[in-house]
This record gives structure tokens, sequence and C-alpha cells, in this order.
């Protein structure tokens, strides 16, 4: 980040965690060094971590950091009280906070960065990958490219956001997810740490988004693999006044994911994947002033 303005020049990756004055008190981000000497992208890339995470644990494990930044770019990792206002209803009181704490974060980077494009990504992870899709959704400005792994849309979001702006949208789900049932449903109950609500299943969270973002017709598809995971990639570009949309379908993989080694990116990973394709779209939506229009005919290699 360019100070959150910050931005780290150390030499090997740490993490400092900051705390960040909001409307409705204090709350916490975590930086991860940069460990390139160079001037910040013009850019706001940050991280969610899942429901009664951390974001210093989500940093240090997850890969993205190290990824975001053999792009080029910083990622910032806010910290949940303990989960995020993802649209279910039992965690709905916290939606006013949070989107003050997120709006904050981008009103400071844009401070930092002064006049010109900031193109935003959001990525997260279960529960954060659903605030991830809501702040696609809610927003004032959409994300160049959001990213939601392992997450699918509460049905009581999905119902009073039918309609809107598009926004692109790289969904990451698993077949054998414990947690996010494939069919949809009510979140299980899983030892205290789950919040109870009802998702859409994987192709409802897909249909809505193909809906949303007005693209139809077959995909561009591939099957591809990830680390040891076999995976069906597809993709469809915007149309006039649509935005792309992404699939990721790991087969046979469960929930946890986005544990890679943090010191060393598998070019081959997830993570790798991810942070390319981010990349791909701010940097796009940079060079057009803020909006990614670039033509796509594919994953980024």
């Amino acid at each position: 980040m360019a100070r959150l303005g910050f931005r780290h020049r150390r030499a090997r990756p740490e993490l400092e965690t900051l705390s960040v004055a909001t409307p409705h008190g204090s709350r916490k981000v975590v930086l991860p060094a940069h460990p390139v000497r160079a001037e910040p992208r013009r850019a706001l890339i940050l991280g969610f971590h899942g429901g009664h995470g951390s974001a210093v644990s989500f940093a240090g494990r997850s890969g993205l950091a190290l990824a975001m930044h053999s792009e080029g770019h910083d990622i910032a990792f806010p910290q949940a009280v303990p989960h995020w206002a993802d649209g279910r209803q039992r965690l709905e009181a916290g939606w006013p906070a949070d989107r003050d704490f997120v709006e904050t974060l981008i009103a400071r980077q844009r401070a930092a960065l002064g006049p010109g494009p900031m193109p935003m990504a959001m990525i997260g992870v279960s529960n954060g990958g659903m605030f991830a899709m809501r702040l696609a959704l809610e927003l004032p400005e959409p994300p160049a490219l959001s990213v939601a792994v392992v997450a699918a849309l509460p049905e009581a979001l999905a119902l009073r956001a039918e309609s809107g702006p598009p926004a692109a949208m790289l969904l990451v789900q698993a077949t054998k997810d414990p947690v996010i049932p494939w069919a949809g449903g009510e979140v299980p109950q899983m030892a205290g740490f789950s919040v109870g609500g009802r998702l859409l299943g994987a192709e409802d969270t897909l249909a809505f988004w193909k809906r949303r973002n007005r693209v139809a017709g077959a995909p561009r598809e591939k099957r591809v693999r990830f680390g040891g995971t076999r995976a069906q990639l597809s993709f469809w570009p915007a149309p006039p006044g649509g935005a792309d949309l992404w699939r990721i379908v790991l087969d046979g993989a469960g929930h946890r994911q986005l544990d890679a080694n943090p010191l060393k990116l598998n070019r081959g990973s997830l993570e790798a994947f991810i942070g390319r394709t981010v990349a791909s779209y701010v940097s796009s939506a940079d060079s057009m002033g803020g909006q990614a229009a670039e033509k796509r005919d594919g994953p980024p290699e």
C-alpha cells in the first residue's frame, strides 16, 4: 500500500499491524512488507480472511502477499470482529462498521496516492469471500475484480441485489466443501465457529453472477491443475454493458484453500493464478482511467 498509504521496503517479508480510525472506532489492518524497492502501484488490493479468522494468520499463510508482490502490487489484510457482515441476517448489525472500515481504507489510499485513477480488487476466502461479493454489489465504485474463494452468495443478499451494475467476478468453488454446501441451504454448525444462514448453491451463485454481469452462452473452458488439485476453469467475457465472469471448480477439494508456502511462490498454485489475474485487471483499469475494459480471451499465462 502507499502508506495506506504505507509502503514497506524491507529485505524479507514481515507483517505490521496498524490501527485505522473509522467512524465506528479503531480497526486493525495487516500490511506485509514488500521485498522490492519500488514505487507503489496505483491500486488498492484487500484480502479478507474467513470467519473467526485472523488477518495476521491469513496474511502469513495464504501466499497471497507473495503472489501479489511477484506482480509488483501490495496487498493489505483487514481484520474482522470476528466475522464480516456478508449479507447473512445474523451478521447484518456489523455491516455499517465493516462498510465504513473498507471505505476508510479506500479514502486513505486515495489521499496517499493523490489525483488519478485507483483501481481496486477484493479477495476473500469463506466468510471473507462472501464479504468480497457483497462489496462488489454495494460499493459505490465496483472493484476492477473481486475474488470469492470457497464462498457462496447468501440468499438474503441475492434477493435484494438481483439488479444493479455488473462487477467482474472470479468464483472459486470446491466440490467437497463441508462448510459451504455445494447444493446450498443452511450453513452447517462447526463446533460453534460457523454462523447460521442460508446460502445459494454453487450453481445458483454462478447463475446470479451471470445475470448480474449480463453474460450468456457457453464459456471458454479448459482443464487445469493447481498444485495437486484438478480443476475446471471457465470464463465468460463481458458483453457490451456487462462484466467478465470467471469460475474455477476444484475437483474433490474441501474448504481449506489458500494455504500455500508463504516464502516460496509456486507459479502453478491457485494463489499465483489469483495474483496474475488480479494484477491483469487492476493494471488494465489503471490504464483505462479506472475502468477494466480490456478485451480478454482467457486466463493470464
